[in-house]
C-alpha cells in the first residue's frame, strides 16, 4: 500500500479529504496530516509519505518551501498542490520541484481521487522498474568477474580497440593504467596432456586456482590486472621505476615454483614488449606469445624475456627426403646407431622453426615409415597407427625433445623387428633377461617395454605369444618362486622378504602367494625341510 499525507491550513480541507474518500479501498494509507508548514515538514521527515497534498500558503513555513527541502534531499515523494491562487508564477515554481499536479480550490473529490490513483500507478510502474534493475544490478555484479574478464580479453588479445573500450575501463575497476606497462602471457607447458587428465569442470577450477596465485603473487610486487583467456592465464603489469627485470623474473620464478609444488605441473612466462598506452597492449600480448614459441626448443619451466620472438620472416626450410630414405636402410640393416646419427641431422635440418613446420616434417618422416612398414612387412600398427592419428599424437608434445624421443622410440622399435634376423622372440628373451634381473624392483609392462623399444600393447601381445603366459602372472610368478626360496633357506621376517621381491605391500604378498602355492608365507617356511634348524634348538636337559 501507498502513504498518503495532506497538509493544509484549513482543518475543513483536510478533514474533507480524509472523510469524503474511502483510502482503504484504494490501498491508500492515510497518515498524520499537518495544519502548517512547519509540522508538514516534521512529519514527512519522520514518515517519508509516497504520496504529498500539500497547500502554497501556509503558517511558518509556505508548501513551496517545504516542497523545497524534500527536493534538495532526495526525497522521492509525489506532489499534488491544492491552491486557491491560479498565480503562473506559482505554477512555474512548483514545477522546479517535480510537482506532479497543481489543482485549484475548490477541488471535487473525484479529481483529488484521480490524481492520486494516478501517482499511485506511478509509483507502482517505478517501483516494479526499480526491482527490475536491482535484479539487473544483482546480476551485473554476478557476472562481473565473467564481464571483467571478457572485456580485458577484448582490450588485450583483440586486435583494434576503440574509445568505447576505453571508457568501459573504470567501471569494471579496473587498476593498470596503461602508461608504462607490459603483458604477460603464462602457459602450461604440456597443456594437451593436462587436458586429456582431466575433466572441463576440473580444467576451469584449476585454472581459477593458478590465475589466483598470479595474482596474489604478483600484487605483492606490482600493480596488476589477471585474467582467463583460453588456455592462458594474462597477466597487464604496470611497470615502476622501483622494480628491475630482476624483480620480474623473481616473482615469475616464484610462481612457477608454487604452481610445481601444489600442482606438480610446470609453466612458462612469456614478458612483452613495454606499453606506453593501452593501444599497445595487443601488440605486447603478440609479443609474449611469440616468445613463448622458443620454449619448443629450450624447454619446460622457462621465463622467455629476452628470447626474440618469432614473429620475424624465416628462412624457408627444404624437407630433407634423402635423410629419410636413408633412416630406412638403416632400419633395415637394424644399425640403431647409424640410426641415431641419421634422427640427429634430420632435427637438425630444421632447428629454430616454427612448431608448424616441426609438425610438419615429423609427420612427413612418420609417413616414409608407416609405407616402409606396408613394404616389408614390419608389425608395427601399434606404434605408427595411422597418419590421422599420429598428427593428433605429435601435437601433444611441448618440446622439441620429446617429440625426438618420441620418433627414435619408433625407429628403435622397427630397427628390432627388421632384417638380420631379429624376430619378435629375440626381442622377447631380452625382456624375460631384464625381468629376471630386475623383478625385485618396481617395473611394469610399459616400463620394460620402454626397455625394448616396444609399445606397452605391442609388447604385451608379443610376451603371451612368446611365452604362453602373460606379462603380470611371469612376473609374479617369479616373484613368488624367489620368495619360496628365501623360506626356504633363510630365517628373514616375511615382511622382509616381500620387500626383496618386489612387493611394497606385505599383505598383498601374502594374499597372492597363497593364491599361488595354497599355503600361506608362514605354513609354507615351516613344511620345508630342515626349516628347524633355522630357529633356535632348546637345549638338552
Amino acid at each position: 500500500m501507498e502513504s498518503l499525507m495532506i497538509a493544509d491550513d484549513n482543518y475543513d480541507v483536510v478533514y474533507g479529504m480524509e472523510t469524503n474518500i474511502d483510502w482503504n479501498q484504494y490501498e491508500i494509507t492515510l497518515l498524520p496530516y499537518a495544519l502548517n508548514g512547519r509540522d508538514a515538514l516534521d512529519k514527512i521527515i519522520v514518515n517519508t509519505p509516497d504520496i504529498l497534498i500539500i497547500d502554497i500558503r501556509m503558517p511558518e513555513l509556505g508548501g513551496l518551501d517545504v516542497l523545497k527541502y524534500i527536493t534538495e534531499h532526495g526525497y522521492k515523494t509525489k506532489t499534488i498542490i491544492c491552491s486557491g491562487y491560479d498565480d503562473f508564477e506559482y505554477a512555474q515554481e512548483a514545477l522546479k520541484y517535480r510537482v506532479t499536479e497543481y489543482l485549484l480550490k475548490p477541488v471535487p473529490w473525484q479529481d483529488i481521487l484521480a490524481s492520486v490513483l494516478k501517482l499511485q500507478k506511478q509509483i507502482r510502474k517505478e517501483c516494479l522498474q526499480n526491482q527490475k534493475y536491482k535484479q539487473m544490478q544483482k546480476q551485473v555484479e554476478k557476472n562481473m568477474p565473467y564481464l571483467r574478464e571478457r572485456y580485458l580479453s577484448k582490450l588485450v588479445c583483440e586486435e583494434g580497440i576503440n574509445s568505447f573500450d576505453l571508457e568501459s575501463f573504470q567501471f569494471f575497476g579496473l587498476h593498470v593504467t596503461g602508461n608504462h606497462s607490459t603483458i604477460l602471457v603464462v602457459q602450461l607447458d604440456d597443456y594437451l596432456g593436462f587436458e586429456q587428465l582431466h575433466s572441463r569442470l576440473e580444467i576451469e577450477s584449476i585454472f581459477m586456482s593458478l590465475s589466483t596465485i598470479v595474482s596474489r603473487t604478483f600484487l605483492n610486487y606490482f600493480v596488476c590486472d589477471v585474467f582467463i583467456y583460453m588456455d592462458q592465464i594474462i597477466v597487464c603489469l604496470e611497470l615502476s621505476k622501483d622494480r628491475t627485470d630482476n624483480d620480474l623474473i623473481h616473482v615469475c620464478r616464484k610462481i612457477q615454483e608454487e604452481i610445481l609444488t601444489e600442482f606438480q605441473f610446470t609453466v612458462s612466462v612469456g614478458i612483452g614488449t613495454e606499453c606506453k598506452s593501452m593501444e599497445d597492449w595487443y601488440s605486447s600480448y603478440r609479443h609474449a606469445r611469440a616468445k613463448l614459441e622458443q620454449i619448443f626448443y629450450v624447454g619446460p619451466n622457462t621465463i622467455c624475456i629476452d628470447m626474440p620472438a618469432t614473429d620475424s620472416v624465416q628462412e624457408k626450410y627444404i624437407y630433407p627426403q634423402k635423410i629419410d630414405q636413408l633412416l630406412v636402410t638403416a632400419i633395415k640393416l637394424s644399425d640403431k646407431t647409424q640410426c641415431g646419427l641419421l634422427l640427429d641431422q634430420f632435427f637438425e635440418s630444421f632447428s629454430g622453426a616454427k612448431k608448424k613446420v616441426v609438425f610438419s616434417f615429423c609427420t612427413g618422416l612418420v609417413h616414409t615409415l608407416y609405407l616402409a612398414c606396408l613394404e616389408y612387412g614390419w608389425e608395427s600398427h601399434e606404434i605408427l597407427v595411422s597418419n590421422n592419428e599420429f598428427l593428433y599424437l605429435i601435437e601433444n608434445y611441448s618440446s622439441v625433445q620429446a617429440l625426438k624421443n618420441h620418433i627414435c622410440k619408433i625407429v628403435y622399435h622397427l630397427c628390432n623387428i627388421s632384417l638380420k634376423g631379429k624376430s619378435p622372440s629375440t626381442i622377447i628373451n631380452a625382456a624375460v633377461s631384464y625381468i629376471n634381473h630386475n623383478y625385485q624392483n618396481q617395473i611394469t609392462l610399459t616400463s620394460v617395454a620402454e626397455y625394448i623399444h616396444m609399445s606397452p600393447n605391442y609388447f604385451s601381445v608379443q610376451f603371451k605369444q612368446t611365452m604362453g603366459i602373460n606379462f603380470i602372472d611371469y612376473l609374479q610368478k617369479i616373484r613368488i618362486d624367489e620368495a619360496c626360496r628365501l623360506l626356504s633357506e633363510t630365517n628373514e621376517p616375511i615382511c622382509t622378504i616381500a620387500t626383496k621381491v618386489g612387493f611394497l605391500d606385505g599383505r598383498y604378498f601374502s594374499q597372492l602367494f597363497r593364491k599361488l602355492t595354497l599355503r600361506t608365507p608362514s605354513e609354507y617356511r615351516n613344511q620345508q625341510p630342515g626349516i628347524h634348524s633355522i630357529r633356535a634348538i632348546p637345549t638338552e636337559k
